[in-house]
Protein backbone atom coordinates (compact mmCIF):
# COMPACT_ATOMS: atom_id res chain seq x y z
CA UNK A 1 0.00 0.00 0.00
CA UNK A 2 1.09 3.57 -1.14
CA UNK A 3 2.28 6.22 2.17
CA UNK A 4 -0.02 9.44 1.92
CA UNK A 5 2.11 12.00 1.67
CA UNK A 6 1.10 15.62 3.73
CA UNK A 7 1.00 17.30 0.24
CA UNK A 8 -2.57 14.76 -0.03
CA UNK A 9 -3.76 15.26 4.15
CA UNK A 10 -3.31 19.09 2.95
CA UNK A 11 -5.33 19.12 0.17
CA UNK A 12 -8.22 17.15 1.89
CA UNK A 13 -8.18 19.30 4.60
CA UNK A 14 -8.54 22.60 2.18
CA UNK A 15 -11.01 20.96 0.75
CA UNK A 16 -12.99 20.74 3.59
CA UNK A 17 -12.51 23.51 4.88
CA UNK A 18 -13.94 25.19 1.74
CA UNK A 19 -16.95 23.32 2.23
CA UNK A 20 -17.79 25.40 5.09
CA UNK A 21 -21.45 25.99 3.70
CA UNK A 22 -21.98 22.14 3.87
CA UNK A 23 -20.33 21.95 7.96
CA UNK A 24 -23.06 21.95 10.68
CA UNK A 25 -22.67 21.61 14.22
CA UNK A 26 -25.08 19.44 16.00
CA UNK A 27 -25.92 18.51 19.58
CA UNK A 28 -27.81 16.09 21.36
CA UNK A 29 -27.73 13.04 23.43
CA UNK A 30 -30.37 14.25 26.35
CA UNK A 31 -30.55 10.99 27.81
CA UNK A 32 -28.12 10.58 30.84
CA UNK A 33 -24.76 8.36 30.69
CA UNK A 34 -24.28 5.02 32.67
CA UNK A 35 -21.92 6.80 34.69
CA UNK A 36 -22.34 10.63 34.70
CA UNK A 37 -19.27 11.69 35.67
CA UNK A 38 -17.59 9.18 33.07
CA UNK A 39 -18.81 9.75 29.82
CA UNK A 40 -17.84 6.99 27.57
CA UNK A 41 -14.90 6.91 25.01
CA UNK A 42 -15.92 8.04 21.28
CA UNK A 43 -16.32 5.14 18.65
CA UNK A 44 -14.69 5.73 15.39
CA UNK A 45 -17.48 3.76 13.81
CA UNK A 46 -20.26 5.88 15.67
CA UNK A 47 -22.64 7.06 12.17
CA UNK A 48 -24.93 9.68 14.97
CA UNK A 49 -24.83 11.76 17.61
CA UNK A 50 -27.79 10.72 19.75
CA UNK A 51 -31.05 12.33 20.50
CA UNK A 52 -29.92 15.40 18.33
CA UNK A 53 -31.61 18.66 19.88
CA UNK A 54 -30.30 20.96 17.19
CA UNK A 55 -28.00 21.50 14.09
CA UNK A 56 -26.10 25.25 13.68
CA UNK A 57 -24.27 26.08 10.58
CA UNK A 58 -20.54 26.36 10.95
CA UNK A 59 -19.78 30.31 11.11
CA UNK A 60 -16.34 29.98 10.74
CA UNK A 61 -13.45 27.69 9.23
CA UNK A 62 -9.82 28.15 9.23
CA UNK A 63 -6.49 25.89 8.22
CA UNK A 64 -4.50 25.18 11.34
CA UNK A 65 -1.14 24.24 12.72
CA UNK A 66 -0.43 23.39 15.98
CA UNK A 67 2.51 25.49 17.13
CA UNK A 68 4.69 23.64 18.86
CA UNK A 69 5.10 22.09 14.97
CA UNK A 70 5.89 25.31 14.25
CA UNK A 71 9.41 27.49 14.10
CA UNK A 72 9.44 30.16 16.56
CA UNK A 73 9.76 32.45 13.34
CA UNK A 74 7.07 31.37 11.82
CA UNK A 75 4.29 32.16 14.27
CA UNK A 76 2.30 35.47 14.18
CA UNK A 77 -0.21 36.65 16.11
CA UNK A 78 -2.91 34.89 14.45
CA UNK A 79 -3.32 32.12 16.87
CA UNK A 80 -6.54 29.93 17.99
CA UNK A 81 -7.08 27.99 21.72
CA UNK A 82 -8.56 24.81 20.95
CA UNK A 83 -8.94 22.36 24.72
CA UNK A 84 -5.78 24.18 25.72
CA UNK A 85 -3.54 23.75 22.69
CA UNK A 86 -2.59 26.82 20.32
CA UNK A 87 -2.84 26.58 16.97
CA UNK A 88 -1.59 29.07 13.98
CA UNK A 89 -3.84 30.15 11.27
CA UNK A 90 -2.50 29.36 7.75
CA UNK A 91 -3.73 30.72 4.63
CA UNK A 92 -4.63 28.54 1.54
CA UNK A 93 -1.50 29.46 0.12
CA UNK A 94 0.92 28.86 2.88
CA UNK A 95 -0.71 25.49 3.58
CA UNK A 96 1.64 22.76 2.09
CA UNK A 97 4.39 25.06 3.62
CA UNK A 98 3.59 24.56 6.66
CA UNK A 99 1.70 20.90 6.68
CA UNK A 100 -1.44 22.64 7.52
CA UNK A 101 -3.56 19.20 7.98
CA UNK A 102 -6.10 20.18 10.48
CA UNK A 103 -8.84 22.49 10.61
CA UNK A 104 -10.80 24.27 13.40
CA UNK A 105 -14.64 25.14 13.17
CA UNK A 106 -16.62 27.13 15.14
CA UNK A 107 -20.20 28.26 16.08
CA UNK A 108 -22.13 30.23 17.62
CA UNK A 109 -25.59 29.18 19.28
CA UNK A 110 -27.50 32.29 20.48
CA UNK A 111 -30.15 31.80 23.25
CA UNK A 112 -33.61 31.40 20.98
CA UNK A 113 -32.11 28.97 17.99
CA UNK A 114 -32.81 26.11 18.79
CA UNK A 115 -34.93 24.60 21.82
CA UNK A 116 -33.22 24.55 25.49
CA UNK A 117 -32.19 21.23 26.73
CA UNK A 118 -29.32 19.65 28.53
CA UNK A 119 -26.76 17.34 26.08
CA UNK A 120 -24.19 15.12 26.10
CA UNK A 121 -22.60 14.75 22.79
CA UNK A 122 -21.90 17.06 20.34
CA UNK A 123 -20.69 16.82 16.46
CA UNK A 124 -19.79 17.99 12.70
CA UNK A 125 -21.87 16.59 9.97
CA UNK A 126 -21.09 17.54 6.23
CA UNK A 127 -23.86 17.37 3.57
CA UNK A 128 -26.72 18.11 5.60
CA UNK A 129 -30.13 18.57 3.55
CA UNK A 130 -33.08 21.00 5.20
CA UNK A 131 -36.20 20.52 4.11
CA UNK A 132 -37.43 23.10 2.18
CA UNK A 133 -38.84 25.38 4.15
CA UNK A 134 -36.14 25.47 6.53
CA UNK A 135 -33.18 25.75 3.42
CA UNK A 136 -31.99 29.73 4.04
CA UNK A 137 -32.18 29.15 8.14
CA UNK A 138 -28.81 28.48 10.08
CA UNK A 139 -30.25 26.54 13.27
CA UNK A 140 -32.47 23.38 12.95
CA UNK A 141 -34.32 20.81 14.51
CA UNK A 142 -34.36 17.57 13.63
CA UNK A 143 -38.01 17.95 11.80
CA UNK A 144 -36.10 20.53 9.71
CA UNK A 145 -33.61 18.02 8.13
CA UNK A 146 -34.31 15.81 5.26
CA UNK A 147 -30.62 13.78 5.80
CA UNK A 148 -28.48 14.57 8.29
CA UNK A 149 -25.20 13.74 6.14
CA UNK A 150 -22.63 12.20 7.82
CA UNK A 151 -21.32 12.56 10.69
CA UNK A 152 -17.38 13.26 10.93
CA UNK A 153 -15.98 14.29 14.07
CA UNK A 154 -17.71 14.15 17.71
CA UNK A 155 -17.38 14.49 21.39
CA UNK A 156 -18.85 12.62 24.78
CA UNK A 157 -19.11 15.36 27.25
CA UNK A 158 -20.24 15.91 30.86
CA UNK A 159 -23.72 17.06 30.74
CA UNK A 160 -24.42 20.53 29.90
CA UNK A 161 -27.04 23.11 29.62
CA UNK A 162 -28.19 24.79 26.85
CA UNK A 163 -31.28 27.58 28.48
CA UNK A 164 -32.63 30.92 27.55
CA UNK A 165 -29.37 32.83 29.30
CA UNK A 166 -26.55 30.58 27.44
CA UNK A 167 -24.99 31.49 24.34
CA UNK A 168 -22.97 28.29 22.91
CA UNK A 169 -18.93 29.08 21.32
CA UNK A 170 -18.65 25.54 19.73
CA UNK A 171 -15.11 24.78 18.61
CA UNK A 172 -13.61 21.48 17.12
CA UNK A 173 -10.07 20.72 15.27
CA UNK A 174 -10.68 17.96 12.84
CA UNK A 175 -7.12 15.96 11.88
CA UNK A 176 -6.76 14.83 7.77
Amino acid sequence: MAIETMASHVIIAKQFKNDLPNLWYAFGRTSPWDSEENPPSEDMYTTNIEEIVGYKHFEKAALVVPTNQLAKDAITDNILTYKGQEWQVASDDEALKYGARYVYLETTVEPDDLPYAVYRQVGVYQGLVPTDAAKNKSALIPTEVQAAGTLLGYDNRLFQRYAENVKLKEKFVLKF
